[in-house]
């Protein structure tokens, strides 16, 4: 399988689009599907992960309609839980984290994913730390990268 970035996408932060390329052995068929993929990243100097979301991420992701459903598949409170379990992987856990943000976020037809921003302050005002964790409607989180201030100025 072969993957080429062709284009670049309005989204969360730098989408592009990518095709995937695969021939079956047994025949002589070869098939090209896009997928658009979004790089979340926070523009901050202190490092900070890196999400990378695909098409293909949410196609086993419940579908919800807010005019036919009021409720959304997954309730902010579980999202808010969910999210609040990823924070070791990114920064320090031991800081008192609250959340300060949620995003509910279109990503396609009648597919969503929150975005959960978290806060925390160093002891005696030495500083903050704020982290923005993507949660899919299944509950699924998306496992991040930290990148260094250089690195996400390169993406």
């Amino acid at each position: 399988m072969r993957i080429y970035q062709l284009a670049i996408i309005l989204f969360l932060a730098v989408p592009t689009l990518s095709a995937e390329t695969w021939q079956d052995p047994e025949k002589e068929v070869r098939t090209v599907r896009f997928i658009r993929c979004w790089n979340l990243t926070q523009e901050e100097d202190a490092p900070h992960p890196s999400f990378r979301l695909c098409d293909t991420v949410f196609e086993n992701e419940p579908a919800w309609n807010p005019i036919v459903a009021p409720e959304p598949p997954l309730a902010i409170s579980d999202a808010v839980d969910i999210t609040r379990g990823e924070i070791h992987r990114y920064d320090q856990p031991e800081l008192e984290w609250r959340a300060h943000e949620i995003i509910l976020r279109e990503i396609g037809p009648d597919r969503w994913l929150y975005l959960v921003r978290w806060n925390a302050f160093e002891p005696q005002g030495r500083g903050s730390h704020n982290l923005l964790i993507p949660v899919l409607m299944s509950g699924q989180t998306i496992k991040g990268e930290i990148l260094k201030t250089d690195d996400r100025r390169a993406r």
